[in-house]
């Protein structure tokens, strides 16, 4: 998707980063989610959630649970922020509040 927008006109989106790194955390047993990151562009692959999901491949791939968990619970965090202060924002609906603050 992302590679076809920067095909049709040259444009980028801004949460570009954001869904990869969800991607490598979705594919964290596949071996080719190195070879899919290198694909990619600079400021993509340099993203600090793109480094962070990469962090925890890299700690599951070397079995160094403890340093994978705190990593996942940390985008798990991020995630549940983002969330949270989308779900706050919007009108009509009931703030978000996540249980680790």
């Amino acid at each position: 998707m992302y590679e076809d927008l920067r095909e049709l006109d040259g444009s980028s989106c801004a949460s570009e980063p954001e869904f990869r790194a969800y991607e490598v955390l979705m594919n964290l047993n596949d071996g080719d989610v190195l070879r899919a990151i290198l694909t990619l562009e600079d400021w993509v692959r340099e993203a600090p959630e793109v480094r962070t999901a990469l962090d925890a491949f890299m700690a599951l791939s070397s079995r160094n649970y403890v340093r994978f968990f705190k990593l996942v619970s940390l985008q798990l965090l991020l995630f549940l922020k983002t969330t949270s202060a989308l779900v706050g924002s919007a009108p009509n609906c009931f703030v978000f509040h996540p249980l680790l603050t």
